[in-house]
């Protein structure tokens, strides 16, 4: 950190109407230092600026967290510092100037948009897709912002093809090189397939409890998104527990949605491990009818332990039960 950009975030303190808390993530990765370090010369320089650090083994590439949704995996030093700084005032004020119109149909978006922006420090057209791209974050709550510096993290940037910067990524479908302007960006968002959500849009919004808001996407595309799939079954059981609360909102509402899932679901049954398999079995017993019924029966008499095969009993008891009272 040069002395001009020292005095120049010093000059930045005042701007904050009160105290603000960012978080730095670190990991084993060598360049969580000096992520640690600027973000002390940060509050030193600003005190106004609270940072909380958090060890994360679970996470490769340490990060700086700015709000809830705006993440820098980047030292945001150079032509970033303002914006950078910008994006804890938005945070810190939520005043955001913004085109009525253009307002409104960002707010419109009910679909998890997960973006992500390649820069480089000297680049002279990063800082203003970093200003276009933040006030999206604090108008729209399914909206957020992954920030990399390519060169201080060069392992994403290859993996994802990156050639030049700016560059903008949304999932695997859409992809901007250059100076992109906003409205053609929110356009791409307000008009996604929302059944192409991928699966870690959907464990983010899972993360930030929206699994009812999930539920209700399906229902109202009259589809299960494949990628929700992948969800119901995850290793992790929180995730799985928020899966499984958006599953309890399409059988309350429409079983014969529900029952979308019950085919692709047996597929995977006997690859995925115990926990997830009495997962699966309560939801094959809240939405299945006579057609599971031979497969839970197999699970009675197959190479499974009695927690399972306890599930699967009550799944056909479940089932015969819903199925006489019609």
């Amino acid at each position: 950190m040069t002395l001009q950009e020292k005095e120049f975030i010093t000059t930045w303190n005042d701007r904050f109407s009160q105290d603000v808390q960012i978080q730095v993530f670190l990991t084993k990765d060598k360049r969580s230092e000096e992520l640690r370090q600027f973000c002390r010369d940060l509050s030193r320089f600003a005190p106004k600026i609270t940072v909380l650090e958090k060890k994360d083994t679970d996470i490769q590439t340490p990060f700086i967290q700015v709000g809830q949704r705006i993440f820098y995996h980047a030292l945001p030093l150079g032509k970033e510092l303002e914006p950078f700084l910008e994006a804890i005032c938005l945070s810190d004020q939520k005043n955001v100037s913004f085109d009525k119109s253009i307002y409104d149909q960002v707010n419109s978006i009910k679909i998890s948009a997960s973006l992500k922006l390649y820069v480089a420090e000297q680049c002279p057209f990063c800082p203003k897709m970093v200003r276009d791209l933040l006030p999206l974050t604090v108008i729209n709550e399914f909206i957020s912002l992954r920030i990399i510096d390519g060169t201080f993290f060069p392992e994403p940037a290859e993996t994802d093809g990156i050639r030049s910067v700016p560059t903008l990524l949304l999932g695997e479908s859409f992809r901007w090189s250059g100076l992109t302007p906003i409205q053609e960006i929110i356009e791409i968002l307000a008009n996604q397939d929302s059944s192409r959500i991928g699966a870690s849009s959907i464990e983010n919004m899972l993360q930030e409890g929206n699994a009812a808001h999930i539920g209700q996407m399906m229902l109202d595309a009259q589809k299960i998104f494949p990628a929700f799939l992948d969800v119901l079954v995850h290793e992790k059981w929180p995730l799985r527990l928020g899966a499984m609360v958006a599953m309890e909102e399409i059988i309350e509402h429409d079983i014969q949605l529900a029952a979308q899932v019950i085919e692709p679901l047996w597929e995977r049954f006997h690859d995925i491990d115990d926990q997830a398999k009495g997962d699966v079995l309560y939801i094959f017993g809240e939405c299945g009818d006579d057609k599971i019924l031979a497969a839970l029966e197999s699970v009675l008499t197959g190479p499974y332990n009695s927690e399972i095969k306890e599930a699967a009993k009550e799944a056909i008891t479940s089932i015969q039960q819903r199925m006489g009272n019609k």
